[in-house]
């Protein structure tokens, strides 16, 4: 971390930066995490000084304890080339000058970025738009056919011989000569919200977006109001921050002397839209952070049918979906038009066609639903309490607050986003919210991403069935895991659970998600482990389930009731789950009602008496348990 963060500080010294410090000790750790001798990697740093600063700055490279002061773009030239050099020789250009593979003052690529861990060096870098000299051209085709290419980026792997350390050079496509500008607006939710807001901001930073933040505005007295409409009007895009505050403030249900500042931004942004809907309406992008709902984006911005950008986790696969949107670099591009080919007639036997329709001999494919058009219902999730009044107007689904265990379900989810396939599971008593949080979750998926829910005709045999057509970015929904695995015939469960691992482990069809869950007592039942017939956790669904499982609470604790009350403003389902649940089972309130009233609907004529008479003594005023003998 102390040589990432001197890099840092190194690679974007600003200008008012008299000079940079380059000594030995700084190329002694740049050589331990580029796998090279440090004295081949100081004449390095010695001929790039020469090279651009003249031999008396290089002068000074020499000895066991040497250091030189450099012009900060001086020194970030030379610390940028030397790691491209090196990277370049380990790639099989030893033999190069280092004019061929700098280009003097004419980089093939410059360094923005260095990350260092215990075994992988990954240099970020950008591509250069400068047309190449010499032998430079050479390089670029070697590079091109390893997978970078000038024009758009990419990424290449190696490893140096004898050592155990990877290294990763990951370009992006050279920027444009005008940055693009970019205002992230806010509401100041509480502290861990702002620290995620402001790693999302770093992280735009550090792929050339020019990024305005109020936190980085600096100290000096301000009328924020003035700065924040600056900041708008000179926007390319402004990133809107889903969160409940700002939710209430884009809705109008806030008081006027509450977070002003956000509601002056607000009211900008909407009359904005209002006086150009088409062009507003491109550069407006709803952003949703870890641990955040599409439903704490204010309504104004049309959330569901106006788009909106998921950032799963805060790293960079997890914002590639924003980052494309923002540089205009789409992941999907259609591909060009062919020519329409020439069809033969189909050959006939006594005037009858013998061809058959195409439609004929092709089998139908998996029941996928696209992401963004999920029913809840259909995936199993239950209805909530129905209030006397206002039940139109509500949606249908109460909203959402996010608990521990979805922010686990949701590290899951970038990493599938991300391009690894992964199974969670949540674990949990009845009605204690494990699908409806596994349907959050999906929802945070891009919508290039389908669900399958295999249940025809039995859950086991359509998954058994199905599971080598499942194609990437798929999300396989095992509500109810045990009707999958605790079969009747317990080979059936098996052989699913060993298909299931396949999956997992095909990386030629990553990313897969599946998502499951199950009571308590039905995972101790796959788990457990009878010594005399070895089964359990060393049986197929054992070894599926473990170390999967995410464990979901059957009470709410003190800060998830205090989240709650604030949605609890806006949705009366929720207020009224506040108010008559005493055991902090809000989940089991909300969800429970509509199961019990279906139980007692179909009832038995001597049931349904006896439920009627206890309904009537409690209204009467009875508080106790009523005694069977009454009834």
């Amino acid at each position: 971390m102390e040589l990432e963060n001197r890099l840092a500080g190194l690679l974007t010294a600003a200008g008012g930066t008299k000079v940079v410090t380059v000594d030995v000790s700084l190329v002694a750790a740049l050589a331990e995490a580029l796998a090279v001798d440090p004295a081949e990697l100081s004449a390095t740093v010695r001929a790039l000084a020469e090279e651009y600063a003249g031999p008396a700055a290089a002068s000074g490279i020499h000895g066991v304890d040497w250091r030189v002061d450099l012009p900060p773009a001086t020194a970030r030239a030379v610390v940028s080339d030397a790691l491209v050099i090196t990277f370049l020789r380990w790639f099989g250009f030893e033999g190069h000058s280092i004019a061929d593979l700098s280009g003097a003052g004419n980089p093939l690529f410059s360094v923005d970025r260095v990350e260092v861990g215990t075994a992988v060096t990954r240099l970020h870098c950008t591509t250069s738009n400068a047309e190449p000299s010499g032998e430079q051209s050479k390089v670029i085709e070697r590079l091109e056919q390893a997978g970078l290419h000038r024009s758009r980026g990419g990424e290449i792997t190696l490893r140096p011989p004898g050592s155990v350390r990877t290294i990763h050079l990951v370009c992006g496509a050279p920027m444009s000569p005008d940055r693009v500008k970019v205002l992230v607006s806010y509401a100041h939710d509480d502290e861990a919200h702002k620290v995620a807001v402001g790693t999302l901001a770093e992280l735009l930073v550090h792929n050339g977006i020019d990024v305005d933040l109020d936190l980085w505005a600096g100290p000096a007295r301000k009328d924020w109001g003035s700065w924040a409409t600056g900041c708008i009007e000179n926007a390319d895009f402004v990133l809107v921050v889903a969160s409940p505050r700002y939710r209430h403030v884009g809705d109008g249900v806030v008081a006027t002397s509450d977070n002003r500042g956000v509601q002056s931004e607000a009211a900008l942004i909407r009359d904005l839209l209002h006086r150009d809907r088409a062009v507003w309406t491109a550069k407006l992008l709803p952003v949703v952070l870890p641990g955040r709902s599409i439903d704490e984006i204010p309504l104004f911005l049309q959330p569901y049918c106006g788009g909106h950008y998921v950032v799963a986790v805060l790293t960079q696969a997890g914002i590639d979906e924003l980052l494309r949107r923002i540089t205009a670099q789409p992941g999907h591009v259609r591909p060009p038009l062919g020519e329409v080919p020439v069809l033969p007639p189909y050959s006939t036997v006594a005037g009858e066609v013998t061809g058959q329709p195409l439609l004929a001999t092709v089998r139908p494919g998996l029941p996928l639903v696209p992401v963004e058009d999920l029913d809840p219902f259909e995936l199993d999730v239950h209805r909530a309490i129905s209030l006397d009044v206002g039940d139109d107007a509500l949606p249908a689904l109460p909203r959402y607050v996010t608990r521990p265990h979805d922010r686990k379900l949701l590290e899951k989810v970038g990493q599938a986003i991300a391009g690894t396939s992964g199974i969670a599971i949540l674990v949990g008593s009845s009605s204690t919210g494990k699908t409806r949080a596994c349907f959050e979750a999906a929802k945070q998926l891009p919508t290039d991403w389908s669900v399958w829910h295999p249940i025809s005709p039995t859950p086991p045999q359509a998954l058994l069935d199905g599971l080598a057509e499942v194609p990437p970015r798929t999300v396989v929904w095992l509500d109810e895991l045990q009707q999958y695995l605790l079969t009747s015939e317990p080979s059936l469960g098996e052989e699913v659970a060993a298909r299931l691992r396949a999956l997992l482990r095909d990386r030629r069809n990553a990313p897969v998600l599946v998502l499951g869950t199950i009571w308590p007592e039905r995972m101790r039942t796959i788990t457990s482990v009878d010594p005399a017939a070895d089964l359990g956790s060393c049986t197929q669904a054992g070894q599926l389930v473990k170390d999967v499982q995410i464990a979901v609470p059957s009470r709410f604790d003190q800060a998830e009731l205090a989240a709650l009350g604030e949605a609890a403003q806006i949705d009366p389902r929720l207020r009224q789950a506040l108010q008559h649940t005493r055991s902090r089972e809000i989940t089991q309130y909300l969800a429970g009602a509509p199961a019990m009233v279906e139980r007692y609907q179909v009832a038995p004529a001597v049931a349904h008496v006896v439920i009627d008479v206890a309904a009537d003594v409690r209204r009467l005023g009875y508080a106790g348990d009523v005694p069977w003998s009454f009834l």
